[in-house]
């Protein structure tokens, strides 16, 4: 089984009597370092014992050890993790018994069975972190001598006395597409657990134990960004970066699918297309996914044209098209799923309608997407996409406002692009 060492260090000589240690077995371990105030390959020691693992990563921080830890917990590709504290003094401290807790130098373990617990890294040391998780695998409490930080200590006992300590607690971060394209996990994972995101409304619908709210008191900072991890483990869609960021294998009966409820206001209307305009802002700066304005009024003159009653769907704050047949903006979730259920084609960008429109009616969707995106893709949707020429492939994980080229692309498709495809579906049902 693969395994890789994870090690803090402040210390250049403490690093190096570390990696002394491991030495004799270089053949067995990949590793990741960070180091805080210093450069560790600087010397030149030090950098002969690093490359001599199977991989090695390392890198500068000013980050404290024990978010340090965390965040290089979550980049780990192999099936084990040691974590190390530079503190350890001997080979013996050394310990490859999975979850022995008889000395807290170390700790070996697989990385799925860790995945599974908060991962609080407001601890101020590594030691009382470790205390805290196998507090969580154990049921064990540890009293003041165990732990040495006297505000650590205080921290760990508040948490003992909440009734959500030991529970499972699912977190998502992200916007509404993210939400979204959590429902596979939520939806294998949530009874069991309880639920802490951004947008509540968005599952009440879901069988859990309850909805709760952050708490940094509570839960520290072990929240879990599934583009940060996503980017890190090279994730094929976001949807299975959810299920790998909590230790699980995403099964092929693990499908994006809408269970929620679906109130249907318009019954009686032939031939409904929808269009969904804007893509949410990031710190109040337009998206680079969405669409040129102009293009959108000439789309709808066509689609009229086609015989189709078009509505735009989305927010009242998204970019407005004066002639559309209905307005269906700022409406509850029920209400969006009702409208795209009966839909007979939707288009929209790469947006929180696009990823909800394909838990529900893929078959009759268009995206208009830059390239790059698949991540953010879905089985059934019709997608437009154009290359710019310019090669942004290792950021395709990174938010919206780090890839400017993404308007670059959505700057090539032309109304006939869509058209295209539109005239392509409906010849193929016509048939």
């Amino acid at each position: 089984m693969q395994t890789t060492v994870i090690i803090h260090t402040k210390n250049g000589l403490k690093l190096k009597h570390i990696l002394q240690i491991l030495s004799n077995n270089f053949n067995l371990f990949h590793i990741i370092i960070e180091a805080y105030d210093y450069i560790p390959w600087q010397d030149n020691e030090i950098l002969n014992l690093i490359t001599k693992f199977q991989s090695y990563n390392a890198l500068p921080t000013q980050d404290g050890e024990v978010r340090s830890i965390v965040r290089m917990l979550l980049k780990v590709h192999t099936d084990n993790i040691l974590i190390i504290n530079e503190d350890m003094f001997s080979e013996s401290d050394l310990n490859l018994k999975p979850w022995d807790e008889a000395n807290l130098k170390s700790l070996f373990t697989s990385v799925n069975e860790i995945l599974k617990y908060k991962l609080d890294t407001n601890y101020i040391t590594l030691h009382s972190f470790l205390l805290d998780v196998f507090t969580q695998k154990n049921a064990t409490i540890y009293d003041n001598h165990y732990h040495s930080n006297k505000d650590d200590y205080s921290r760990y006992m508040r948490k003992l006395e909440s009734d959500l300590f030991n529970e499972n607690i699912i977190y998502i971060d992200g916007g509404l597409g993210d939400h979204v394209m959590a429902l596979p996990f939520l939806y294998k994972n949530a009874h069991n657990s309880y639920i802490c995101c951004k947008y509540p409304n968005f599952y009440e619908h879901i069988e859990s134990k309850g909805i709760i709210p952050w708490t940094d008191e509570l839960f520290g900072g072990y929240a879990r960004f599934v583009y940060e991890y996503g980017s890190a483990h090279n994730s094929p869609t976001i949807i299975d970066a959810f299920f790998n960021m909590y230790g699980q294998q995403r099964e092929e009966y693990d499908i994006l699918e809408y269970k929620g409820p679906n109130k249907i206001i318009y019954k009686d209307v032939d031939k409904l297309a929808l269009i969904c305009t804007s893509a949410a802002k990031i710190k109040d700066l337009p998206s680079n996914k969405d669409w040129k304005d102009i293009r959108w009024f000439k789309l709808v003159h066509e689609l009229k044209k086609m015989g189709y009653i078009v509505a735009q769907v989305g927010s009242s704050k998204d970019n407005q098209i004066p002639n559309v047949d209905i307005k269906f903006l700022d409406k509850q979730f029920d209400e969006i799923a009702g409208i795209i259920s009966i839909a007979n084609l939707w288009i929209s960008v790469d947006t929180f309608f696009h990823h909800f429109a394909s838990s529900i009616n893929p078959v009759s969707g268009i995206c208009l997407t830059p390239f790059y995106n698949d991540h953010a893709k879905h089985p059934g949707v019709k997608y437009i996409e154009k290359d710019c020429g310019k090669n942004y492939f290792d950021r395709r994980w990174w938010l919206d406002l780090q890839q400017p080229e993404r308007k670059e692309c959505m700057d090539l498709i032309k109304i006939t692009d869509v058209l295209n495809v539109i005239y392509e579906t409906e010849n193929i049902l016509h048939n």
